[in-house]
């Protein structure tokens, strides 16, 4: 349903910025600005291929910094084990 609503409101866009003329005496269909119809649609892939690759250069600068971080805990998280496991298996009676 949403798909169909955004391509209905697209295609109204795309006819108001055309110039869209329909005439049915003699039936023809004419987009009167089409260049600027095509400009506009050449500004909107451009926006969104920028906006795309700000969002990708985004995910992954922070999943390098996610997995860094991850990794930092781990590793103290392991150290802290293994020096309480290393404290276990000294004995309170055996410093005398």
């Amino acid at each position: 349903m949403k798909t169909t609503i955004f391509v209905l409101v697209l295609l109204f866009v795309c006819a108001f910025v055309g110039g869209l003329e329909v005439s049915f005496s003699p039936f023809y269909v004419r987009l009167n600005n089409w260049e600027s119809l095509v400009g506009y649609i050449l500004v909107f892939l451009a926006f969104l291929f920028m906006n795309l690759g700000a969002y990708r250069n985004g995910y992954e600068l922070g999943w390098k910094r996610g997995s860094e971080y991850v990794i930092e805990y781990l590793k103290k998280l392991s150290e802290q084990k293994k020096t309480e496991q290393s404290n276990e298996h000294v004995s309170p009676g055996a410093e005398i």
